[in-house]
């Protein structure tokens, strides 16, 4: 009758750059036999007599459970590049004696198979895998995260640290200048963890998402007057005055009856003067038009939701960016019996701020490294955040 091998077991976290040793332990009955290697990245076997990864093929071979396990130890060498190094770990169960547990399959987000969380094996091998990263650098920099402050002759200082490790306190030395002769710096108070910050730049995906009962042509931006009636045939409408200046696309267009009864929007500024609606609508020479901007709180975002946090804020500066925008949950509610011992908050709409969409992220050697999502600002957005390339990659901080 065959044995069982049950498990595999050992510290799947990355290797740290520097030479490192893990214990491993295989568990079964008693009698089941294996026969164990270690592969690098190049090729190389590791060697369990010297500790060493060698060109010949190594390993253990047709080694034996007792008192239901095998304890074993791997010496891993420091890493000898700044590339990731891969160790794949291959157990056998010997043929006709031996067999491993019924297969258990587990899957990243992806849809691709996570080894080292799967157990047993519907063959005679199963395999698990270890990632070593080489040393990660933290450069710390003098920054001013609106622009307001001028920051010149920057000199930094590098931290260095393991891939996730965690980094004990560690004294570091910066420092800026003004460029501007009549300007100095003034201190007013001592620094702490607190102005401390670091970046994420996000990438807006399409149009914004917009929420029930969202407002999202909240008050208007611009006015101005037709130069030349428009028929009912016609999207193109002339204005008196460059077209940049009082409107952008999306807008909302207001102005006669029918244009207040529809939803008419700026689909495309054509020249100067010119613009055009999204549908046609007859206009009258010498009517005002007024222009009420796209603004939304939901967005699209192609990267960075597995780690954007609520609290984080917005630093870009532009004028297609409201200031003070933090990324927030959304909650809509509806007061009943205001000021009465019946007061009661209804809610109409309630979101969290960061929302996956059930996408599936973009895992690289076990980590997700992209993951789409939506996220939400406490201040709605213009549509300009979308459309506009010039500042598609608006900059969140968070402090650490």
């Amino acid at each position: 009758m065959e044995k069982t091998i049950t498990n595999f077991n050992i510290d799947f976290s990355t290797l740290p750059p520097g030479i490192n040793t893990r214990m491993f332990s295989i568990t079964g009955e008693d009698g089941a036999v294996f026969s164990l290697e270690v592969k690098d990245n190049t090729g190389k076997y590791y060697n369990f007599i010297t500790n060493a990864f060698q060109t010949n093929k190594s390993g253990l071979l047709n080694k034996t459970i007792s008192g239901g396990v095998y304890d074993g130890i791997i010496r891993f060498p420091a890493v000898p590049d700044s590339y990731i190094d891969r160790y794949d770990i291959l157990l056998f169960a010997e043929p006709l004696t031996t067999k491993h547990t019924d297969y258990r399959e587990v899957r990243f987000g992806d849809g691709s198979i996570d080894v080292n969380r799967s157990t047993g094996s519907n063959s005679l091998l199963m395999t698990k895998v270890l990632y070593q990263y080489p040393s990660l650098s933290l450069t710390l920099t003098p920054f001013s995260a609106q622009s307001t402050i001028e920051v010149g002759s920057l000199v930094t200082d590098t931290v260095t640290a393991s891939a996730g490790s965690l980094v004990g306190k560690q004294a570091f030395s910066i420092s800026c200048s003004v460029t501007t002769a009549a300007k100095c710096y003034r201190i007013i108070k001592q620094p702490t963890e607190l102005d401390a910050v670091g970046f994420l730049a996000l990438s807006i995906g399409s149009a914004p998402i917009k929420i029930p009962g969202e407002n999202e042509y909240p008050t208007v931006t611009g006015t101005d007057t037709v130069n030349g009636a428009r028929d009912d045939s016609a999207v193109a409408v002339t204005m008196d005055n460059e077209v940049a200046e009082v409107m952008a696309v999306g807008d909302r267009v207001t102005g006669n009856t029918a244009l207040n009864a529809g939803n008419f929007t700026v689909a495309s500024l054509d020249s100067a003067n010119v613009f055009s609606l999204s549908s046609a609508v007859a206009i009258a020479d010498g009517a005002t038009l007024s222009f009420s901007n796209q603004m939304n709180y939901r967005w699209l975002i192609t990267n960075q939701a597995h780690v954007i946090k609520p609290g984080m804020k917005i630093i870009t500066n532009s004028t297609n960016l409201t200031a003070n925008t933090t990324v927030a949950d959304y909650l809509d509610t509806t007061t009943l019996w205001a000021g009465t011992e019946e007061e009661e908050d209804l809610v109409n709409v309630s979101l969290p701020a960061i929302d996956l969409l059930g996408l599936k992220p973009t895992i690289t050697n076990g980590l997700i490294t992209t993951q789409a999502g939506s996220v939400i600002f406490d201040k709605q957005q213009k549509l300009a955040l979308w459309y506009r390339r010039n500042i598609k990659n608006p900059r969140l901080g968070g402090g650490f």
